[in-house]
């Protein structure tokens, strides 16, 4: 079973670890000093989500920290298959400019194209990519 299989969960757990520093890599830190970095980037999710999912996520009674909420919106989008069609929403002027600074990844549309296409990969075949570790 792939759910109790503790090599499959340290390589969930890995590349939603990987997928959570990309989105953190060069976000702007806000005017506001009292802003910290996990609230930028939750701003960023709710800007580009459907409201039913960033509703969805408000609601879990043990998530209760802006870094908590990021996490579960990442495993909300890989589970729901939806993750690759979100980072390609980044690849959006208006919204990296807002809210990544001119060196952040998401600001090369090139490499944030390489990364939805690893994450379509990745996201497509979970059950496959997860069960097996290459020692």
């Amino acid at each position: 079973n792939l759910q109790n299989d503790p090599e499959n969960s340290v390589l969930q757990v890995e590349f939603c670890r990987r997928i959570e520093m990309l989105l953190f890599y060069g976000v702007k830190t806000r005017a506001f000093k009292w802003k910290s970095e996990s609230q930028d980037v939750w701003d960023l999710l709710k800007e580009i989500s459907p409201n039913h999912i960033i509703e969805d996520i408000i609601l879990l009674k043990s998530v209760k920290t802006d870094i908590g909420r990021i996490r579960a919106w990442i495993r909300v989008t890989v589970n729901e298959s939806t993750l690759q069609s979100y980072i390609q929403l980044l690849t959006d002027q208006k919204i990296t400019r807002k809210f990544y600074e001119s060196n952040a990844v998401f600001n090369n549309r090139e490499s944030v194209e390489q990364i939805v296409k690893l994450v379509a990969i990745i996201t497509e075949r979970p059950a496959k990519l997860f069960s097996t570790v290459i020692r």
